[in-house]
């Protein structure tokens, strides 16, 4: 196997998800030339979320946001994210933050037209600060990804106290989504994927801001320097045998 090969001409392997260092591990590389250190989060600057932000005013319609690459099939599965909610039975609205190839906002909008889902998809676009168009107005940022790294929006949304729904794709997510914080269904699966979203319609009211945001500390950019200051101690050590 060519991976096995060139994955063990390096020295060491900093993952940024547990996936990722499972899959060197079946891969031949040993644990002790893995550092699993994830992504930082970075310096959020939040203000505490109101706790009744949408659930006086929003509690009859589910209210999700897309942050991130408009992608209609492959990685991202927009297509899969419209088709369900097509399928979903109780109120909801649908926003989508990001950019992408013109060709597929095309699809998108073509869907979106054909289907008369006008009044429950807002499409818009790039944004300079997309949590601006998230924060106090949405239930869950949502990811209908079929593989990923580290899902970074996931972080962002769970650090700035706002629970998630994502696909339980192959390395990052199940690291970020716990109960504490939202909900994973199985990749490509539409049944648990409606399941999960009339879940969501009905407990969204159970999600605190404090746990939802603390369950992101891990990734704080203090814990994060300390995971890599760790990694190279293991780098050195290697070197050492």
């Amino acid at each position: 196997n060519s991976d096995e090969i060139f994955l063990n001409m390096c020295d060491f392997h900093l993952a940024i998800s547990s996936g990722i260092s499972e899959y060197l591990f079946h891969h031949g590389v040993s644990k002790d030339r893995i550092g699993l250190i994830y992504n930082p989060s970075g310096n959020l600057h939040v203000s505490k979320r109101r706790d009744v932000y949408s659930k006086n005013w929003n509690n009859g319609v589910l209210q999700l946001a897309y942050v991130g690459r408009v992608l209609w099939k492959g990685q991202k599965n927009l297509q899969f994210l419209l088709e369900g909610l097509t399928k979903f039975q109780l109120p909801w609205r649908l926003r989508i933050i990001g950019t992408g190839p013109k060709s597929v906002f095309y699809l998108l909008e073509q869907y979106v037209q054909i289907h008369n889902l006008t009044e429950y998809v807002s499409i818009k676009g790039w944004q300079a600060n997309p949590f601006e168009l998230v924060t106090d107005q949405m239930d869950f940022v949502i990811l209908t990804s079929e593989y990923e790294g580290l899902p970074m929006v996931l972080i962002e949304a769970i650090r700035r106290g706002i629970p998630v729904i994502s696909s339980d794709c192959p390395d990052g997510t199940k690291d970020v989504v716990s109960p504490e914080n939202g909900y994973l269904y199985r990749v490509r699966d539409m049944t648990d994927f409606i399941h999960v979203l009339n879940t969501a319609f009905y407990q969204k009211k159970t999600f605190s801001y404090d746990i939802v945001r603390n369950s992101g500390s891990k990734f704080d950019t203090s814990k994060y320097f300390m995971r890599v200051e760790k990694a190279l101690k293991q780098i050195d050590e290697v070197h050492e045998c």
